[in-house]
């Protein structure tokens, strides 16, 4: 069930196949197997999709971080220290999306493969669609915000392609489409600054953009409330101590939701915590040969693994137990972007913490709640508010927030599936995805103890739903009215955020997908 996982990659590579095969060979192949082409690449997804859902359910909700083997050391430079992994996440969040995202592009290919029928560029088309797939799961799947914005950047210029695909047509509708491409552009583009500007303020106030390390515990709260003897109920699978969910003999770490247990038939060494399928090293963060990573591997002496025998009334059953109920066993530089964030927001006047570095005169660096900008610092808490806020234009533009929302209403001008596409299942969803994915930042970016972001970003949905939902009233082109109609029920998702009702977000993303 472990190695379930090793196959996220395939999310991003199935479509990318599908596109290079009908963008380079597409004019030399018909039309009915340049179509088939892309609704496998895209059907596949799907699969894949279902299959990460099945090692979720079947690990206990257990996170995972893939690294792609061909892909190691994607972006790093030694000089600095610096290293931006090509890692994927496996988590609820990020296969959810996949799921429904896989599904319902899936049936638009199904639908663009007739409605395209005797097009001069059919192959072009499915090509750009695939594509377009293809960068929204890097987008979602990612592990840390470069990626995320590969995957930002992917899109928008697929939604271009897209929406003014018919630009060659006569009689002035060409001009019509071409501009309803440039205008989703330069639209997008203001967002993408805002977001390009979070991702340099991250990098400079924590040193790293991935959002979790493999060995960190992302859920605190869950562990020392499992810890206190809580647990979750009504989810088929669920841990509970003296309940078998390991192979014999095996040392097996699981996670359900973000909470961190340890199955375990025998007795293990104090200080490993290695699954069967070979977790990531504590300095590390990689398996051999670009195995998943187990989320809050447990390589610390101080609370790894249970002590003595884990059996169940002599029946040799694996006991479930706590590993880490936090990330005490980690120092600062061995964080993601969120974990960081957290810790340095919750320090108090002069507290500090140790980073792991040393400096030149032999002592440890510390850190405090001060960013460093050169000829001036400010609070962290200050600089989680301009990042938050910059995640929010960019989320404005690609989730048509106001005042970016003006574009979607003329992406209408492309052919009906792209306007399916963008709508339902993946462009529009990209904002709300990544304020929900970045909610630890939204929470910790206060001003005193007034989380001024989270209510700027609730203002602006709810205006947005309101504004949207009163001018498709006056509209008699049915294409404009679902284009307002849209508009109006991303006012609500991003509505939802900002109040911290990340499920309900999502709920309704889901939903609305379908719809």
């Amino acid at each position: 069930m472990q190695s379930l996982a090793y196959i996220a990659p395939l999310m991003i590579l199935f479509p990318s196949v599908g596109a290079f095969i009908n963008f380079f060979w597409g004019g030399r192949l018909t039309e009915r197997f340049s179509a088939t082409v892309a609704i496998v690449c895209s059907g596949a997804t799907f699969f894949v999709a279902l299959v990460l859902l099945s090692y979720l359910n079947g690990n206990f909700f257990q996170p995972a971080i893939i690294d792609p083997p061909l892909l190691d050391g994607w972006l790093r430079i030694p000089s600095v220290n610096l290293e931006i992994p090509w890692q994927m996440r496996v988590d609820t969040l990020s296969v959810s999306m996949m799921v429904f995202i896989s599904f319902v592009a899936t049936l638009i290919h199904l639908y663009a493969a007739g409605y395209m029928h005797g097009d001069a560029r059919f192959p072009r088309f499915m090509a750009y669609l695939n594509m377009f797939l293809a960068f929204m799961f890097t987008l979602i799947g990612g592990n840390n915000f470069l990626m995320m914005f590969v995957g930002w950047e992917g899109v928008g210029l697929c939604s271009y392609l897209l929406i003014g695909f018919w630009w060659d047509k006569t009689r002035g509708e060409g001009w019509r489409n071409a501009n309803a491409a440039r205008k989703a552009f330069i639209a997008n583009r203001i967002g993408d600054f805002g977001v390009l500007m979070a991702v340099f303020l991250m990098f400079w106030t924590f040193g790293t953009l991935d959002f979790y390390k493999p060995t960190e515990v992302a859920n605190a709260e869950a562990m020392t409330e499992l810890s206190e003897g809580g647990h979750h109920e009504g989810e088929e699978g669920a841990a509970t101590e003296g309940e078998e969910h390991s192979e014999e003999g095996a040392a097996e770490e699981s996670h359900e939701g973000s909470v961190l247990l340890v199955a375990q038939a025998e007795p293990t060494a104090e200080g490993e915590g290695h699954s069967e399928a070979g977790a990531a090293t504590e300095d590390e963060g990689h398996s051999e040969a670009g195995a998943a990573a187990v989320e809050g591997e447990a390589h610390s002496a101080e609370g790894v693994a249970a002590e003595g025998e884990a059996e169940a009334e002599g029946e040799g059953h694996a006991v479930a137990t706590i590993a880490h109920t936090d990330n005490a066993h980690l120092t600062y530089n061995q964080l993601g972007v969120f974990g960081q964030a957290d810790a340095r927001a919750h320090l108090e006047g002069d507290e500090t913490l140790l980073t792991g570095n040393i400096n030149s005169d032999g002592t440890e660096e510390a850190i405090g709640r001060q960013v460093d900008f050169g000829n001036f610092s400010l609070d962290i808490n200050t600089v989680l508010v301009l990042i938050t806020l910059f995640m929010l234009l960019g989320a404005s533009g690609k989730s048509a927030q106001i005042p970016l929302f003006v574009w979607l209403p003329d992406a209408m001008a492309g052919p009906t599936p792209v306007s399916a596409l963008i709508h339902a299942a993946t462009m529009v969803t990209a904002g709300v995805y990544m304020m929900v994915r970045s909610n630890v930042l939204f929470y910790n970016a206060t001003i005193g103890d007034f989380q001024v972001v989270s209510f700027v970003v609730t203002v602006v949905g709810a205006t947005t739903a309101v504004v949207a939902g009163f001018i498709a009233l006056g509209q008699y082109d049915i294409k404009r009215v679902l284009a307002y109609s849209t508009v109006s029920q991303l006012g609500f998702m991003v509505a939802a955020v900002g109040m911290g009702a990340y499920v309900a977000a999502m709920f309704h993303m889901i939903t609305h997908a379908f719809f």
